[in-house]
């Protein structure tokens, strides 16, 4: 049964990525939990919670990956965003990218060699912690801040299509 079309366009509104894939905005929803959650256990740190820290630096991996995964398809299918938001879609995923990297791959983005330690943790401050990647710092709550912010501002306006989906075959 088709949705009514003002019931369609109250949940574009709440939810825009809907108009360029239900998957991506399922996806991105995931990213605002998995950021709650970090972001929750670094509120409750002290220095005795160091399995504390673990989970948090666990989940980051993970939303690292996720948010590089979300941006890279939508780089990818940049043509389906308005101009400026499709520009800005390959700022911030080449921004991800290079934190992505050592993360996923233990080296360095574009080839530059395998990495040292640079998805280890390099200072801890304001409750959130600090990597250092090729001579820029990666703030966890920053990182998260600005992937939530960008995700945020897009509007149904912004979408000018769905993704493009692969014809299915009848089994």
């Amino acid at each position: 049964m088709p949705l009514d079309e003002d019931l369609r366009l109250i949940i574009l509104e709440a939810r825009p990525l809907m108009a360029f894939s239900l998957y991506t905005q399922t996806q991105a929803d995931t990213l605002k939990r998995m950021r709650d959650e970090i972001e929750a256990i670094m509120d409750r740190w002290n220095d005795s919670a160091v399995h504390d820290w673990q989970r948090a630096y666990d989940f980051f991996w993970f939303w690292t990956l996720g948010a590089y995964e979300v941006l890279r398809t939508m780089d990818q299918h940049n043509s389906c965003f308005v101009p400026l938001v499709g520009a800005k879609v390959k700022v911030m995923k080449r921004q991800i990218a290079a934190l992505r990297m050592p993360f996923a791959k233990q080296e360095f983005e574009r080839g530059g060699g395998p990495i040292g330690g640079q998805n280890s943790v390099i200072s801890v401050r304001n409750k959130s912690f600090r990597f250092r990647v090729a001579g820029t710092v990666f703030d966890v709550r920053d990182t998260m801040a600005s992937v939530r912010d960008f995700l945020g501002s897009i509007t149904r306006h912004d979408i000018l299509s769905a993704i493009p989906v692969a014809p299915t075959s009848s089994d």
